[in-house]
């Protein structure tokens, strides 16, 4: 899934070999908009645009609707303490779409459930969970919006 061949680029040009694992994850493409925080998001970002993706930003946090363009992909790169990635999720989750891929080095298993459960607060589930353990503890879950539910019209 790498856009360049490894080969034929200094090693100082190489994209992230972990960034390449949470593009995996995701099932990402250069035609798609990323969305990059936490506390390595600026070597993301930087390797994200080394590969070819070009609509790609730093999300610090989601203002409203209309002032930030929805991520097909929200990657939060660096391990985060529960508090930090508690914190990262609730400014910036609600920049990805609805069906997005949220991918999150995690500090350790256990920060599933904290992400399920700031999705949660968010209005957001996920569909699907994938994880990489190869070298680092990453994860992708497909995100989606809770519908909410039908209101009754007063007769």
């Amino acid at each position: 899934m790498c856009a360049i061949n490894p080969a034929e680029v200094s090693h100082a040009e190489r994209p992230s070999p972990l960034v390449d694992r949470m593009l995996h994850l995701a099932g990402a493409n250069t035609g798609q908009t990323v969305s990059v925080a936490g506390p390595a998001s600026l070597a993301a970002l930087i390797a994200l645009c080394r590969q070819g993706f070009d609509r790609v930003s730093c999300a610090r946090q989601a203002t409203c609707q209309g002032a930030d363009e929805a991520s097909d992909v929200l990657m939060i790169s660096g391990p985060c303490t529960s508090q930090a990635l508690t914190d990262v999720l609730g400014r910036t989750a609600r920049l990805l779409k609805d069906g997005g891929v949220l991918v999150v080095h995690e500090a350790d298993l256990d920060d599933d459930q904290l992400i399920r459960g700031a999705l949660a607060g968010l209005g957001c589930q996920t569909e699907w969970c994938v994880h990489d353990l190869a070298d680092a503890c990453l994860v992708a879950f497909k995100v989606t919006r809770r519908s909410a539910p039908a209101q009754r019209l007063a007769a």
